[in-house]
C-alpha cells in the first residue's frame, strides 16, 4: 500500500511542476524515501515461506520485499527455526493388532505368544505348533493330546437346530436325536422325477440322476452291462441290457464276453529259447497267449525280442562302408568276421591337426606364425599418483612418476602389436589403488589414447576388477586403510558398453547382468593361428551367480557351435585372486595347496563377507568352474607378488594351466631411471613394479606356450644375496616392523630361484610342452 501512496504523491508532484512550467530536477531521486515503506521487510533477514526458504530483498528502486532463496524439494520442509529444508518426519507406525508383550493364546497352529514384530508393534506370533493329534489347551496353554471319542453322556452337534439343506434323499432339516445330539434327518423325501432345489429348499420336477456323457454303457457291480437312457420322466438313467451271469462284462466290447486272465499284450515280442515267440489273440476275444516261437538262424541268437548276430553291431555303423569324421578322425563301417557292423578308425590326426577335405592339416594352415597374449598385472601403484587436475605425483623413493609407468606399458604394447602378433591384452586387476575417480579417468584416457585409437582398436583386451577396485572410500585421497569394501566399482563407469561400439571392436562379447548393471564380469572372443579363443573375466572373489552365469556361458557357447559344426573354444579364466604364493612350495599339491581363500586373517574374512556371502576363493572356482569345462586351457592371475606357474587336470581328465604373475613389489635398477635399488617388499615404494609384465608366446605349429617377462622402462637389473628378483625371505621389515610373509604352517620355502641381472630364468621364461592349445575338441561338462 505504501508503494501506491508514494506513487500517488510523485505523479501529483510532477503535474504541479509541469503545469507550472518548471523543468524537471533532473538530479532529483525517483526512489522511494525508505520512510514511506512501512509494511516492508529488514533487507537479508529469512523466513519459511509457502515453497521454502525466502529473503528479504532491497530493489534498486521501491521497497524491501520477500523473494524465494531455495525451493524445498519434495519430502522436505522448511524449519522455522533453522530456516532451512529438512526432511519430513514419518508419521509413527499405528500398530492395528494390540497385544500384552508375553501374553499367549491358543491359535489355528499351536500356541501363539505376544511379540513386538519390526521392534514396532506387537502382534500373535507362533510359538509352538501342535502336531499330530495334539492341539492346544487353552486353559494350560499346551499341546495335548485330542479326544478319540467323546465322554459319555456328551455328544458333538453337527448342524444348527430346525436348519435345512439338499441331501441325497430330499429335504434335510436339523434335529435332536435320541443321543440328545443335532444332526441331519430327512424331513421330506423327493419322489422319482423330483430334486431338492437348494434354493426353494423343496422338491421340484427334474432328474436326480444323470448319466455321463462320455459313459453311455456301464457294468455294474452285479456282473451287468447297462446303458444310460431317458426314463418314463424323460430322466437319464442305467437300464439293464445284459446279464453277463458267467460270462465276464466288458464296456470296450459293450457285450459279455469270456472271463480270462491275458498272458501278453497283443503282438508283444519275447525271446523263447533260442527263437522269437509273439503275443496273439486266436479267438479276437482279450484272451492273449504267447504262440509258438519262431527259430533264429544258427549264426544267431535272441537278445531284447530280436534275432541278431553273435556279435553287437554298433548302432549308428548300419552300412558298410558309411564314414563318420570327427574334428580330428575319420571311421569307416566295416563287418567284423563274426559278420556285425562295427566303426574302425581309418585316419586319427596327430596333435595340432583336423580333418579337413578328408585329410590331416595343420589347424594352423597358413597362418602358423607364433602369435602373443599379454598379462598385465595389477598397476595400482602406478595410478594412485595422480591428483583431481590430473597432475602426476613423482614417487617417494626414486623420483619416477608412476602415471608415466603405466602408460609406458600400454604404449609399449601398441607399438609391438605388429611386431610380437599381439592378439589379446588380458589386464589381471587392481587396476587403481582405492578406486578413486582421478585414478580411474587415468586409466580410461590411457587405453582411449593407445588401445581404442583407430589403428589398434582390433586388439582385443579385457580387465578383471581387483579387490583395490572394489574399495569405498570418504574422499578420492583416502588411504587404503581409512576404505572399505562393497560389491561396486568405479570400473563400470568407464568400461561400460558405449566404449565397445566400435564395428571394429567385434571380439568383445558382453556383460554378466545384475540388478545392478555392475559390469565387472565380461568375455571376449578372439581368433589366432586358426584357433578360436574365449576369455571371461570374472571379479575379484566372484558371487555365486557370477559362477553360474560362466557355466551357462560356456554350455550355451559350445552348444550352438555344435550345431555350426565348429569344435569348442579354448577357454582362458582370468580373475584378480585364484592361486597364492603357496603354489609356490617346491612340492604343491594341486589339489589342496595354492589356492586363493581370502582367509589369511580376519581383515580378509571381513572383506568377503562385505562383497556379499557368496563371494568364493580360489578352491571353489575350481570346483565350480575350472575343473568342469574340458576346454578350458588356461587360469591367469595377479593379487600376490611373485609369479608361478604350475599344471592341474579337469574332471575330464584334461590338462590346463594356472599362472599368478604380480610385479608390484618389484624395485630394481632401471638404466632409463635413476641409480640402482636393491630389492624391497614395500608396498608404496616408488617405481613399484618398474613396468614388468608378462608376454605369453603361443606356438600354434609346435604346440608350446612361452612365458617370457619384458620391462617396458628398460633393461633391468636387481642386486641382492640370494640373486633373485622376487625378495622370498621367510620376513620382511615393513616400516620397521618385522612381519612374515607367509602363513606359519608353511614348511617349505618358494621355489623361485629367479636370475637377478635379467627375468629370463625358470619363472620369467620357461615353455610348456603339456598344454594343448590347439587340437580341436567336443565340449565336456562334468
Amino acid at each position: 500500500m505504501s508503494r501506491i501512496h508514494s506513487f500517488i504523491k510523485a505523479s501529483i508532484l510532477f503535474a504541479v511542476l509541469i503545469s507550472c512550467g518548471c523543468e524537471s530536477d533532473s538530479s532529483a531521486s525517483s526512489v522511494v524515501p525508505e520512510e514511506e515503506c512501512t509494511d516492508s521487510c529488514q533487507p537479508d533477514s529469512k523466513r519459511c515461506g509457502t515453497d521454502g526458504v525466502e529473503i528479504c530483498v532491497k530493489p534498486d528502486e521501491g521497497c524491501p520485499d520477500w523473494q524465494l532463496d531455495s525451493k524445498c524439494k519434495s519430502g522436505t520442509h522448511c524449519n522455522e527455526e533453522s530456516l532451512k529444508c529438512e526432511a519430513d518426519e514419518e508419521p509413527p507406525k499405528e500398530c492395528e493388532v494390540s497385544c500384552e508383550d508375553g501374553s499367549k493364546r491358543c491359535g489355528v497352529d499351536g500356541i501363539e505368544i505376544c511379540k513386538k514384530v519390526d521392534d514396532e508393534c506387537f502382534d500373535w506370533q507362533l510359538d509352538k505348533a501342535c502336531e499330530g493329534d495334539t492341539h492346544c489347551d487353552s486353559d494350560k496353554f499346551e499341546c495335548v493330546e485330542e479326544d478319540v471319542e467323546d465322554p459319555p453322556g456328551e455328544c458333538s452337534d453337527v448342524c444348527e437346530e430346525n436348519v435345512k439343506q439338499c441331501g441325497e434323499n430330499g429335504v434335510e432339516i436339523c434335529k435332536k436325536q435320541e443321543n440328545g445330539c443335532l444332526e441331519w434327518a430327512t424331513e421330506k423325501p423327493c419322489d422319482d422325477g423330483t430334486l431338492c432345489d437348494a434354493e426353494k429348499l423343496d422338491c421340484v420336477a427334474g432328474c436326480a440322476e444323470i448319466c455321463e456323457e462320455d459313459k453311455k454303457i456301464r457294468c455294474s457291480e452285479d456282473n451287468e452291462l447297462e446303458e444310460c437312457k431317458p426314463n418314463a420322466n424323460g430322466c437319464a438313467e442305467w437300464s439293464v441290457l445284459k446279464d453277463c451271469g458267467d460270462l465276464a462284462c466288458s464296456v470296450e466290447k459293450a457285450d459279455c464276453i469270456k472271463d480270462c486272465t491275458p498272458e501278453c499284450t497283443k503282438d508283444e515280442k519275447k525271446c523263447d529259447g533260442n527263437g522269437i515267440a509273439t503275443c496273439i489273440d486266436p479267438d479276437n476275444d482279450g484272451c492273449t497267449v504267447w504262440d509258438a516261437p519262431a527259430a533264429c538262424a544258427d549264426n544267431q541268437s535272441c537278445e531284447g525280442a530280436k534275432c541278431i548276430d553273435k556279435c553287437t553291431s554298433d548302432p549308428d555303423c548300419t552300412k558298410e562302408g558309411a564314414t563318420k569324421t570327427t574334428f580330428t578322425s575319420i571311421s569307416t563301417c566295416k563287418k567284423t568276421a563274426e559278420g556285425c557292423l562295427k566303426w574302425e578308425n581309418t585316419l586319427t590326426c596327430n596333435g595340432g591337426e583336423k580333418i579337413s577335405g578328408g585329410k590331416c592339416v595343420k589347424v594352423c594352415g597358413n597362418n602358423c606364425d607364433p602369435f602373443s597374449i599379454v598379462l598385465l598385472p595389477d598397476p595400482q601403484e602406478y595410478t594412485r599418483y595422480v591428483d583431481s587436475k590430473g597432475n602426476k605425483s613423482p614417487s617417494t623413493k626414486d623420483g619416477l612418476p608412476n602415471t608415466d609407468i603405466f602408460a609406458d606399458q600400454l604404449k609399449w604394447i601398441s607399438e609391438r602389436k605388429k611386431e610380437k602378433n599381439i592378439k589379446a591384452v588380458i589386464h589381471l586387476g587392481d587396476i587403481t589403488d582405492t578406486n578413486n575417480a582421478h585414478a580411474w579417468k587415468l586409466v580410461d584416457n590411457t587405453y582411449a589414447k593407445y588401445f581404442d585409437t583407430k589403428g589398434n582398436s582390433d586388439l582385443a583386451y579385457i580387465l578383471a576388477p581387483g579387490n583395490h577396485d572394489f574399495l569405498q572410500c570418504k574422499s578420492n585421497d583416502s588411504a587404503v586403510d581409512s576404505c572399505h569394501y562393497a560389491r561396486k566399482s568405479n570400473f563400470s563407469t568407464y568400461f561400460k558398453s558405449k566404449r565397445y561400439n566400435d564395428t571394429q571392436k567385434k571380439w568383445f562379447g558382453g556383460y554378466y547382468k545384475d540388478k545392478n548393471d555392475t559390469k565387472t564380469n565380461s568375455y571376449i572372443t578372439f581368433t589366432a593361428g586358426g584357433i578360436d579363443f574365449m576369455v571371461i573375466a570374472l571379479e575379484y572373489a566372484p558371487r555365486k551367480e557370477v559362477i553360474d552365469w560362466a557355466n551357462k556361458l560356456i554350455i550355451d557357447s559350445e552348444a550352438k557351435r555344435e550345431k555350426e559344426g565348429k569344435p569348442a573354444y579354448k577357454v582362458i579364466i582370468e580373475t584378480h585372486a585364484y592361486i597364492s604364493p603357496r603354489s609356490c612350495l617346491k612340492n604343491p599339491n594341486p589339489n589342496t595347496d595354492g589356492y586363493y581363500t581370502g582367509g589369511y586373517s580376519s581383515v580378509d574374512d571381513a572383506r568377503k563377507k562385505a562383497l556379499g556371502g557368496s563371494a568364493l576363493g580360489g578352491k571353489e572356482m575350481y570346483d565350480q568352474l575350472t575343473s568342469r569345462h574340458n576346454n578350458i586351457i588356461l587360469v591367469v592371475n595377479g593379487h600376490h607378488c611373485g609369479s608361478y606357474f604350475r599344471l592341474n587336470k579337469g574332471k575330464s581328465g584334461n590338462v590346463f594351466g594356472e599362472l599368478i604373475v604380480d610385479y608390484q613389489c618389484e624395485n630394481g635398477y632401471v638404466k632409463k631411471y635413476k641409480k640402482e635399488k636393491d630389492c624391497d617388499h614395500s608396498h608404496h615404494n616408488g617405481g613399484a613394479g618398474i613396468g614388468l609384465l608378462r608376454m605369453l608366446h603361443f606356438d600354434p605349429a609346435k604346440m608350446t606356450i612361452t612365458a617370457k617377462t619384458h620391462s617396458t622402462l628398460g633393461e633391468a637389473k636387481f642386486k641382492n644375496k640370494d640373486k633373485r628378483m622376487y625378495c622370498n625371505s621367510e620376513k620382511v621389515d615393513v616400516n620397521g616392523k618385522e612381519v612374515a610373509l607367509y602363513p606359519k604352517d608353511y614348511s617349505q620355502k618358494p621355489d623361485f630361484n629367479i636370475d637377478s641381472k635379467h627375468p629370463s630364468t625358470k619363472n620369467h621364461t620357461f615353455t610348456v610342452t603339456g598344454l594343448d592349445f590347439v587340437t580341436p575338441i567336443k565340449h565336456v561338462y562334468k
